[in-house]
């Protein structure tokens, strides 16, 4: 098991903007030798690759890993301004530079969607971002998020499970946000099922 932090989690002390180097700095010298790195849309937005390249060379002289970075959260059937698959394309050409081995890319969902509704459009979603991961080596992670209360299906094991086993590639994983099944503890969404 690696221990990480995420540095956005610091957002609320230190502009990542910034001082992503301080925050790095103090990661490490808390103990922490791996991360896990948000990238935001506006990056994708800007020039991105320096933006990469500038993390690379703060890890490597700080002696800390990313092991896995969050994509922006788009809901790929709902994405607004957005072009998502830019993003998500930029997101992973943004790993394969720094040296991300995997990224998390959450499910969409459409209002009142049924669970086999929610499997089908993502399993088409995922599957088209195949050929991206293919080009990068980089893996894509679902991660359990949702409740009993909302349209997202991925709020348990056996969920999450059955929708990697559907996409059936090599490079797709899961992520398990404990803090979410906590959120979400209900006979549904039980952590340890």
């Amino acid at each position: 098991m690696k221990l990480s932090l995420a540095p956005i989690s610091l957002d609320r002390y230190f502009d990542t903007d910034k001082d992503m180097r301080t925050i790095l700095e103090l990661t490490r010298d808390c103990g922490f030798t791996y991360i896990d790195y948000d990238i935001k849309q506006k990056y994708l937005d800007g020039d991105y690759i320096e933006i990469a390249e500038r993390l690379k060379k703060n890890l490597a002289e700080l002696g800390i890993t990313a092991a896995q970075a969050h994509a922006p959260i788009i809901n790929p059937f709902n994405p607004g301004e957005v072009d998502y698959m830019d993003a998500y394309r930029k997101s992973l050409h943004f790993c394969q530079i720094v040296g991300i081995p995997r990224i998390v890319i959450h499910a969409g969902c459409l209002p009142d969607n049924t669970k086999e509704e929610f499997m089908a459009n993502n399993i088409a979603f995922y599957r088209s971002m195949i050929p991206f991961m293919e080009e990068t080596g980089v893996e894509i992670l679902l991660e359990n998020i949702g409740h009993y209360a909302d349209s997202y299906y991925l709020r348990n094991g056996a969920e999450l499970r059955e929708l990697i086993d559907a996409l059936d590639h090599p490079m797709f994983g899961a992520c398990w946000d404990v803090g979410h099944a906590n959120l979400y503890n209900k006979k549904d969404c039980e952590q340890y099922s």
